[in-house]
């Protein structure tokens, strides 16, 4: 927050300011290109609602026969990056219910899921997120 205040401020200086001093504009904007890194590195390592991103491509979870047989429902909760081209990466289980029964299936329906990637200071970001898969007979 602060680094992305005084990029803020910096940003706001006029150009009359920045003409002034001249080859050392240069200089500047040299300066600020790291800060400008790492405010966009530091916003990737976010996690945001799923809900923040357009989801262009969503494939349902395969619901396992075994389960389906014997009547057993539940879910799976994901944690994924959507990267900077919109596929999927990096996939985890976080909790399940029951425990493992339904990870399989669900991951292999995240690995289809592509989005529009979200945008942070005008270029294309990875970003984490959750999403929760059910698994009921309905």
């Amino acid at each position: 927050a602060i680094a992305e205040s005084y990029l803020g401020s910096a940003n706001e200086l006029s150009a009359d300011a920045i003409a002034t001093l001249g080859s050392d504009s240069e200089t500047l904007m040299a300066l600020l290109e790291p800060v400008e890194s790492e405010l966009i590195a530091a916003e990737g390592n976010r996690v945001v609602k799923l809900s923040d991103f357009d989801q262009v491509t969503t494939v349902p979870a395969i619901y396992p026969a075994n389960a389906q047989r014997r009547n057993i429902t539940g879910w799976v909760e994901v944690m994924f990056t959507v990267t900077a081209i919109g596929e999927t990466a990096d996939i985890e289980v976080v909790r399940a219910e029951p425990k493992k029964f339904f990870d399989g299936p669900a991951v292999r329906a995240v690995e289809k899921w592509t989005f529009q990637p979200r945008e942070y200071r005008g270029q294309p970001i990875s970003q984490r997120t959750t999403a929760r898969l059910g698994f009921d007979l309905a």
